[in-house]
């Protein structure tokens, strides 16, 4: 097996996807996300309701608000994702090279800084929609979107076993 790499740029919509991720760092996190929004906003509205049917104005209003938070928290979270990804990536166009060799080290460049990480020091590789994040053993995340020049889903499987989970 030949060295697998990829060189790129973060896009805002990657950023935007390892994000939603990383709340949950689950399989079918989008999933869980939505379900999270609607769960809170049924609460919300039942607590109005509680409040209106016991004509209690203050429960009214706390359930009201917490439907309004409800309806707010995607428009909020994705302006927050806008202004980290123009204050991480939008300044400098920074290209970075990603490689795999064959017995899973994991090096990544970005300019004239080199990063090597071997198979014992990557604790977790997710896959993603649109993309891999590579999580180190000290807690450093690398988010790459996945292409056709990277190793196939099985070479992850084998070769980082349960370390490996495909999440989208």
């Amino acid at each position: 097996m030949k060295d697998y790499s990829v060189t790129y740029r973060i896009s805002p919509a990657l950023f935007a996807e390892y994000c939603y991720f990383s709340l949950f760092r689950i399989k079918n996190y989008q999933l869980a996300r939505k379900i999270g929004l609607a769960a809170l906003a049924v609460a919300g509205i039942l607590t109005a309701v509680v409040g209106f049917l016991y004509r209690s104005a203050n429960i009214a209003m706390f359930g009201g608000i917490i439907a309004l938070i409800t309806v707010m928290i995607p428009f909020v979270q994705k302006k927050y994702i806008q202004s980290r990804y123009k204050l991480v990536y939008g300044k400098t166009l920074t290209t970075y090279t990603a490689s795999f060799t064959k017995n899973g080290t994991f090096t990544i460049s970005a300019g004239d800084i080199t990063e090597k990480y071997t198979k014992q020091d990557i604790t977790a590789v997710y896959l993603i929609r649109g993309g891999l994040a590579v999580r180190t053993a000290n807690k450093g995340t690398f988010i790459m979107p996945y292409a056709t020049t990277l190793p196939e889903i099985s070479w992850f499987r084998t070769t980082y076993g349960n370390k490996f989970k495909k999440c989208a």
